[in-house]
């Protein structure tokens, strides 16, 4: 599977986000201080 595994960074949050077809750039500019990710 191709695509970029990411974990937030907060106890709360324990889901592992598979994105397909985004650079990390474009994760870090869709990712607020609480590590929650808009896509």
């Amino acid at each position: 599977m191709n695509g970029i595994m990411i974990k937030c960074h907060t106890h709360k949050c324990t889901r592992v986000v598979t994105l397909k077809n985004f650079t990390e750039g474009q994760i870090v500019e869709r990712t607020d201080a609480l590590g929650k990710c808009y896509l």
